[in-house]
């Protein structure tokens, strides 16, 4: 094991939320950069993790000084590589004086963030933080003792303010719309309860960048793990697993602040992320999405599986070409046809045990930008919608036929009470539709999107989701 740290260089990088994406994804390419740099380039780009679910991964990683095996799958094989660049990992609610050790550091300059759209509390409702979330509720009754990540960044910056220090930079590598300007909005709005002098200071001196991450993470196996292990030098409890493909987008907006040479590695530094952010959103999302829910209701385990479907096939394509790529408002220099062939080669990598289940997870955060906003471009056109209206109908679907077997409990959603008192009410799809948090004002009293979701739903309860599929690929003549 090569247990070489860059702890001596100084921490230049603290991290919020160490799941599989951030270690599959982030450290990967850090390292990669790392070993394109000289020793004294390289001086202050350590980097440390706090974990604020559980000490889980903290434990399973610091058993091999915090290094782990990244594993890139692919139809050739495995391809393993060990990854070393992390300093340590804290687990926020068991070390919080260290973490804010590192947040106050004078050496540190960035903060990164995986820590899903859930951990932002952002109502997408009233373009705000969600104060009626429990976690922002005991932040300000006690901004001392933060839980959640805008309370701690708050804390930080205003710890910092007073040290008179400089900010850093905070770069969600989230994948939601507009993740750096729902990072910012949620800090301030925040900090502006607590002190407005300090919002003002966070607003002059603190960058918020957007960013666009693409990579495929399928969640680890523990069997997975025990084959790793067979295969490296030393038991590894914390492997990771991702497909080859990766894209990262960031918005250069650094200022006087410094910025990880990143570009070694192939990510594109760029005035405007969005382009690329709502091509991926919809293009990459959505039809993971689709996948996922249409899977689900066909007994497709994993996204390979449902793609082996032709029909599947034949929808996610319709899609891309009637629904997705026209609903763009702005695409990337990127030829679209040559993009969506792409995506369809990586959900077609064998290897890759992406399972529909996973991706169905969070279905009230994940349409919203995913489904309903191109379905709301397009409405605003005049384009077609009901192959998008189709597959919001096959969550509402997924969701009623959990519930009716019994297993609502494997429903990971934050919304999950409201959504388990609507689906058992005597039309599941009104109560769905009722949700404002999800489908706003505008949708529920657009006549065209809620007949289209309802008479689908009938359809695919009469039918099933198998009929339900041919009868409107024959329709709309894709088959």
């Amino acid at each position: 094991m090569n247990l070489s740290k860059v702890e001596s260089s100084g921490i230049g990088i603290v991290h919020l939320g160490v799941g599989a994406f951030f270690r599959a994804f982030v450290l990967p390419q850090l390292q990669e950069m790392a070993q394109n740099l000289s020793a004294n380039d390289i001086s202050g780009w350590g980097i440390l993790g706090v974990s604020f679910r559980s000490a889980g991964v903290r434990n399973r990683l610091a058993k091999n000084n915090f290094c782990y095996h990244a594993v890139q799958i692919s139809g050739s094989g495995y391809d393993i590589v060990e990854i070393n660049t992390l300093s340590t990992v804290y687990f926020l609610q068991e070390q919080r004086a260290k973490v804010m050790q590192a947040l106050i550091s004078p050496e540190l300059k960035m903060v990164t963030l995986t820590v899903s759209e859930k951990g932002y509390h952002y109502s997408t409702n009233t373009q705000s933080i969600n104060w009626n979330n429990l976690q922002i509720q005991k932040d300000l009754a006690c901004p001392s003792i933060p839980n959640s990540v805008p309370g701690l960044l708050t804390l930080a910056l205003k710890n910092r303010r007073e040290m008179g220090l400089p900010s850093f930079a905070c770069v969600s590598c989230d994948n939601l719309v507009a993740n750096g300007r729902v990072l910012r909005k949620v800090v301030l709005d925040l900090a502006r309860r607590i002190d407005p002098d300090l919002a003002h200071w966070i607003d002059e001196n603190t960058p918020f960048p957007c960013t666009m991450v693409d990579r495929i993470v399928p969640a680890t196996k523990p069997e997975e793990v025990r084959k790793i292990s067979k295969l490296t030098v030393w038991k590894d409890p914390a492997p990771v697993f991702h497909e080859p493909f990766r894209q990262w987008i960031i918005e250069d907006c650094f200022g006087s602040l410094s910025c990880p040479p990143l570009e070694s590695v192939g990510v594109i530094f760029t005035k405007d992320v969005k382009p690329y952010e709502q091509m991926k959103l919809r293009l990459l999302n959505a039809t993971h999405s689709a996948i996922a829910y249409l899977g689900q209701l066909l007994n497709k385990n994993t996204v390979f599986e449902a793609v082996q479907d032709p029909e599947i096939v034949d929808f996610i394509e319709y899609l891309w070409e009637l629904e997705l790529c026209p609903s763009l408002e702005e695409s990337p220099d990127i030829n679209l046809g040559k993009y969506t062939q792409r995506l369809m080669a990586r959900y077609q990598n064998p290897a890759l045990e992406h399972e529909t289940i996973q991706i169905a997870m969070d279905g009230s955060q994940k349409i919203q930008p995913r489904i309903l906003a191109p379905i709301r471009s397009n409405l605003l056109a005049g384009r077609p919608t009901s192959g998008l209206s189709l597959v919001v109908a096959a969550w509402i679907k997924f969701l009623v036929e959990k519930d009716a077997n019994g297993r609502m409990q494997e429903i990971v959603d934050p919304l999950q009470e409201s959504l388990l008192k609507a689906i058992r009410q005597k039309n599941p799809v009104d109560s769905i539709l009722d949700i404002r948090e999800i489908f706003g004002k505008d949708l529920r009293q657009d006549e065209r999107f809620v007949k289209s979701v309802s008479e689908t739903f009938v359809s695919m309860s009469q039918f099933g989701m198998r009929t339900c599929l041919k009868h409107f690929l024959e329709d709309s003549g894709a088959h």
